[in-house]
């Protein structure tokens, strides 16, 4: 009977067990929900008006040599399409059934049908072709003039000379980028603020109505940095317990924890409205993520704080602005403040044992800001510059060492002192007590450091490239990750043991010559390069992105192959201690100075259907989830590949042997991996990224989840879960059915055990029915 019981129990769960296994695409549930963009178009160069599709056209600068043309919706603002040019615009004139673009610097004009704008490549129109008559500048509107001493726009009769209309702009206006008016009963404005806000107004019934505004302050983002938000729910809890350890009568804290309870549980049920079906759920958590049930803003904060879903994400611009965004809220700016105005900024970063932020400018001053609230701007603590007596020389880069304020500087050409340990604090920096090795690039030299006591920085070796051939197009230093597993286990059950030595790097050179690429592994406490690479059979297009990451115990970079067949590639690098399974070398983790053991390494290389422009590797809390490449694509969009599709063991069918098909997550080689929709997490949102643009991911406190950002000239945020909400329910999960069910086989435990009592005692006593 006690196999009856067991089968009972199993055919009633196993619904609910068959059920989890059925999980949504991530753009069936949470596109446009846990994802957001921001898209600032940067400073109007002029704006220009069609009553034919009742649109703005905006001209405006993308980057330093590249121009940005978009279309904004009149009636709201919101962003209908744009397009990059490669070079800059200064003005712009409307026709009939074309648009005509001046190019900066009276390099000549562009024009194209207006049915087709942001459609069609854009031809060249001979300077002699047609006179040009701007459609944008403002001051070309006859009798609108505006006051910049009273700022005051005033609309002005032809014949009498008369203001018709006027009113006052607000307060912090700096530049009038639009205007159209009837010259009887309306004006219609877009200016722009000191703040870089653009407000489209028009006046109503003699008052100024704000129609619509675009935040504009994000455009020109250089660097950024992570905070994650800290969880106070705890807190009060805290302090109790504190509180109640402290008291020496232990009848007193039995009494004040008893109180304590009883208060929490009347303001839990006051707050309920002492319903007890709205208490019960609360209690067992029934809304938890459900997010289009209902859920308040503030409910929604508390569930991502608990999950460490909670981030703000801090931009520096080159202009000085610091801004915060709050991931989880789709990318609501919660404070931002002015660094150092007039400089160009450089870097920001986080100290979180401190709680500060410091900000440098390419001229070497900084300012260092103290958090004191998560929801409110930083407050200066401290600023200076840290060239002191070298004011002529300009930063080129700057790198943090430790959590302390001591920076590794790099300076630009031609200053005498190329780089130094820089500490901003002024106090014993803890890198006295250790060593700590640097390592440094540029385009044609790889440079190893030590740092001893005093921070005194000397060179112990370097890799000089000839810079007439050669030229490096890609480095990157060894994720550093935790190891959940030393091994891979193969079909036949014996082990392949990874190549794990922590202080690598890796980079790519190009010859200029051959056209050929070669990958180098080093270590980077000696400079000994321990595995190379060459692609000697084929012709490799520098123009096209070339990038690297570094794994657990791999490589992977991508480059665009011009000879034999055009084909973006992605190349894959496994090291192994051995590649004779059950093999281990022993000196791999022993003194670094004295030299380790070299790999061995497999590789393969794969076909990929659209060009890369940058790659970053996935992060999470425990480095238990599968790795993904989150991959950037030419084409404006974001996807990624598990890394077990981009193994470097993958066979033939053919080839395969029964063991190698046993292997965990085993697959056929397959030369081309095709983009899949259930991988693009950018969906049909259209991104624009720029040069400079960073791809970054950070870990959440579930395994599951990470947040990927692209920081760009746009910034884009989103979830993914590269091996799925494993430790997520689904917001569809009926789990009051999972509770019912668990009800009723208590149920029937407790029925059925007096009668399986009872016919065992039988069954001992061979007594019959």
């Amino acid at each position: 009977m006690t196999g009856v019981h067991h089968f009972v129990v199993l055919g009633l769960l196993f619904p609910a067990f068959l059920k989890s296994f059925f999980v949504g695409a991530i753009f069936a549930d949470e596109a446009y929900t846990t994802d957001w963009l921001v898209s600032p178009i940067g400073p109007y160069k002029c704006v220009a008006s069609s009553d034919q599709w009742d649109t703005l056209l905006v001209v405006s600068e993308f980057n330093e040599e590249q121009g940005l043309v978009s279309l904004l919706n009149k009636t709201s603002g919101s962003l209908i399409t744009r397009k990059t040019l490669e070079y800059q615009v200064d003005d712009v004139m409307l026709k009939d059934a074309s648009v005509v673009l001046k190019k900066a610097a009276q390099d000549g004009f562009v024009e194209l049908d207006r049915t087709y704008l942001f459609e069609n490549e854009w031809v060249p129109l001979a300077n002699e072709t047609a006179p040009f008559v701007s459609s944008c500048r403002p001051d070309n509107t006859p009798g609108v003039v505006v006051d910049l001493k009273t700022k005051t726009v005033k609309v002005i009769d032809e014949d009498s000379k008369l203001p018709v209309l006027s009113h006052e702009l607000p307060e912090n206006f700096a530049l009038l980028n639009w205007v159209e008016t009837d010259y009887k009963e309306y004006v219609k404005l877009l200016i722009t603020t000191a703040d870089k806000h653009s407000f489209y107004y028009h006046i109503q019934n003699g008052k100024l109505v704000e129609t619509w505004t675009r935040d504009e302050s994000l455009f020109g983002v250089v660097d950024h940095t992570f905070i994650d938000l800290q969880d106070h729910s705890l807190e009060e809890i805290a302090a109790e317990i504190a509180s109640e350890r402290k008291m020496a009568n232990v009848w007193d804290a039995y009494w004040f924890r008893v109180t304590t309870d009883v208060e929490r549980l009347l303001n839990f049920a006051r707050v309920n409205k002492f319903s007890p079906g709205r208490m019960i759920s609360k209690m067992l958590h029934l809304d938890s993520f459900r997010l289009k049930s209902g859920m308040s803003p503030e409910e929604i904060r508390n569930q991502n704080l608990k999950f460490g879903l909670s981030k703000l994400l801090v931009v520096l611009t080159k202009d000085g602005l610091l801004a915060a965004l709050d991931v989880s809220r789709n990318g609501e700016i919660v404070w931002r403040v002015n660094t150092i105005p007039g400089q160009h900024s450089l870097k920001v970063e986080w100290f979180e044992s401190s709680r500060e932020l410091i900000v440098f400018t390419d001229d070497g001053s900084f300012v260092l800001l103290e958090l004191l609230d998560e929801n409110s701007a930083p407050v200066l603590k401290t600023e200076g510059n840290i060239l002191k007596d070298r004011r002529s020389c300009s930063i080129s880069s700057i790198q943090s060492l430790e959590d302390n304020g001591s920076f590794f500087v790099k300076y630009a050409q031609p200053c005498v002192h190329p780089s130094e340990i820089v500490n901003i604090n002024d106090e014993d920096s803890i890198m006295n007590t250790k060593e700590n090795f640097i390592t440094d690039f540029d385009k044609n030299s790889i440079t190893g450091y030590i740092v001893s006591q005093g921070n005194t920085l000397k060179r112990t070796w370097d890799i000089t490239l000839d810079p007439e051939t050669d030229v490096i197009m890609a480095y990157s230093g060894r994720q550093h990750t935790e190891v959940t597993n030393p091994g891979i286990i193969l079909g036949s059950r014996d082990v392949l043991f990874k190549y794990l030595y922590p202080d690598l790097a890796s980079f790519v050179v190009f010859n200029k010559q051959s056209q050929h690429l070669t990958l180098n592994v080093i270590n980077t406490i000696t400079g000994e390069v321990i595995y190379s690479q060459i692609h000697n059979e084929e012709h490799v297009s520098p123009a096209r992105p070339i990038n690297i990451v570094f794994g657990e115990h791999w490589v992977i970079y991508s480059y665009f192959s011009l000879e034999p067949t055009p084909e973006q590639k992605i190349v894959v690098v496994e090291l192994y201690e051995s590649l004779t399974p059950n093999k281990r070398m022993t000196t791999v983790h022993e003194n670094p100075l004295t030299g380790v053991e070299k790999p061995e390494a497999v590789s393969l290389s794969y076909f990929f259907p659209q060009i890369i422009k940058e790659m970053a590797i996935s992060n999470t809390k425990f480095d238990i989830t599968t790795k993904t490449i989150i991959l950037e694509l030419e084409n404006g969009q974001i996807t990624h590949l598990p890394k077990f599709l981009l193994s470097a063991r993958r066979k033939n069918e053919t080839d395969m042997t029964d063991d190698d098909k046993k292997e965990f997550m085993a697959s056929p080689y397959m030369a081309t991996i095709p983009i899949s929709d259930y991988y693009v997490i950018t969906h049909f949102r259209d991104i624009l990224t720029g040069s400079k643009a960073q791809l970054d991911c950070v870990q959440t406190n579930l395994e599951s989840t990470s947040v990927a950002c692209e920081i760009g000239h746009d910034i884009f945020c989103t979830r993914i879960t590269p091996s799925g909400q494993f430790d997520v329910m689904s917001p569809t999960f009926e789990k009051g059915k999972l509770l019912m069910t668990v009800f009723v086989c208590l149920a029937l435990c407790i029925f059925l055990k007096p009668y399986v009592t009872r016919k065992e005692v039988k069954t001992v006593w061979l007594i019959r029915d």
